[in-house]
């Protein structure tokens, strides 16, 4: 989910069997970095554990995400925007014969916010970033001191699940004109919050036959906070749990 918190800027189709259960999927959890007052930047990667795709058509990661933003002011009040929601699939392809989706370096722009908010790079190798970060470019929707997340400030669930020997999404996945959320990675909304209140429920099942579908692997992170009067670290906590490097597997 290449979701940039910080400026909230988050077809039926048939398809032969695909499955292949010699290739499980498995994140990598590379970096977990937190700031204050809603500050985090998570950073994974994935893995097909199990062995190479298809050698002709290779297959695509697929991650389902429901994320949740709800900042107030410290007297309880919502700020400008509100509560807000975002659900939706985004998408990697991984290239035939190889075990993980191609690595695509970050905009400078991001790499600049990561080392100022957090005096850090952003690691490499890194496939997907769960992040949030008050910048001048962003407004206090997205926390600092004077905010609270609380209970819980900004909450993202993922499902993350594997399709092997598809060569082409349904044509309902955009690419750079999907939600926002994704940045440039193909997809597709499943459920309209204030971003597109129109928008009719959908799963992942209107795209996808469920037994093409391997996994879901959990891949989800709560974030809250209390900056009322002053800053203090936000507190995050992660489905896996795994140490940076290590791995959790789709049974």
């Amino acid at each position: 989910m290449n979701i940039p918190f910080p400026v909230w800027v988050i077809v039926n189709a048939f398809f032969p069997s695909l499955r292949n259960p010699e290739c499980p999927l498995s994140p990598f959890v590379r970096k977990l970095y937190i700031g204050d007052c809603g500050a985090f930047a998570w950073f994974v990667d994935f893995h097909l554990t199990g062995g190479k795709v298809d050698p002709n058509n290779g297959g695509w990661i697929i991650q389902e995400i429901e994320a949740e933003k709800n900042v107030k002011n410290c007297d309880g009040s919502y700020l400008d925007k509100g509560k807000m929601r975002w659900h939706y699939l985004e998408a990697w392809y991984v290239e035939a014969g190889a075990n993980r989706p191609e690595y695509v370096k970050p905009p400078p722009s991001f790499s600049e916010i990561i080392n100022k908010v957090f005096k850090k790079k952003v690691p490499p190798d890194s496939a997907d970033v769960y992040w949030n970060a008050v910048t001048e470019e962003s407004s206090l929707s997205c926390g600092g001191v004077g905010t609270k997340g609380d209970p819980v400030g900004v909450k993202i669930k993922g499902k993350v699940y594997f399709v092997d020997g598809l060569k082409k999404l349904p044509a309902a996945f955009k690419k750079e004109k999907g939600i926002v959320g994704a940045g440039t990675l193909p997809s597709v909304v499943l459920t309209g919050g204030k971003e597109t209140p129109d928008q009719p429920d959908k799963t992942i099942f209107d795209y996808f036959k469920k037994a093409d579908l391997i996994g879901p692997a959990t891949h989800d992170l709560d974030a809250t906070w209390k900056c009322c009067p002053k800053a203090a670290l936000t507190e995050v906590t992660t489905d896996p749990t795994t140490p940076q490097n290590q791995i959790f597997t789709v049974n």
